[in-house]
């Protein structure tokens, strides 16, 4: 349905107010084109000629509510100084909140990670203590505590060190492939 521009803008008032107060926000579709009023292709070859085109601006909200309008190029700039105004003014109602304090937990998270990847991982060597008589008492057996815990940390080390003498190794070769 073609509209003038007051009307337009009343109606899209009332549209953003519409899908704000339904519980399961509805889209709303907005388009913006220039209108040739022709039945064919625009010949593009006559570039002496003065010709405007007006603008067709429709809005929906992908159902039953459909309204447009046009606006002449001379009258553009002060339809866009209130189509704008509301546009902003419906977007920031509608928008979250940016929750900063989760952000930085996130970033910092990050950060401790990157360091924990980029430190050197070294197993604590565990002193073999000897009692009163000579006999080994702080030497680890088969099935100790944190066996397991001691297997994955020298696998770990194991993976890291391969990856590190494969990037060097990558390094090598393209160093030698741009010297040739």
């Amino acid at each position: 349905m073609l509209v003038d521009h007051d009307t337009f803008l009343q109606r899209l008032t009332s549209l953003f107010e519409e899908s704000s107060k339904t519980s399961g926000r509805r889209s709303i579709w907005l388009t913006h084109k220039r209108l040739t009023m022709a039945d064919g292709d625009t010949a593009m070859d006559s570039v002496g000629e003065d010709t405007t085109y007006p603008c067709l601006i429709r809005a929906t909200d992908g159902g039953k509510v459909k309204f447009s309008t046009h606006v002449n190029s001379n009258d553009l700039p002060k339809f866009h100084s209130h189509y704008s105004t509301l546009l902003k003014a419906q977007m920031t109602l509608h928008l979250r909140k940016r929750d900063k304090k989760r952000e930085k937990q996130k970033s910092e998270e990050i950060t401790k990670k990157r360091k924990i990847r980029e430190t050197p991982l070294q197993l604590d060597p565990k002193p073999d203590a000897v009692d009163l008589q000579g006999k080994p008492i702080g030497k680890v057996s088969k099935r100790a505590a944190g066996r397991r815990k001691r297997q994955r940390m020298e696998k770990m080390l194991r993976t890291r060190e391969e990856k590190q003498q494969a990037a060097k190794a990558i390094k090598k070769s393209s160093a030698a492939i741009v010297q040739s």
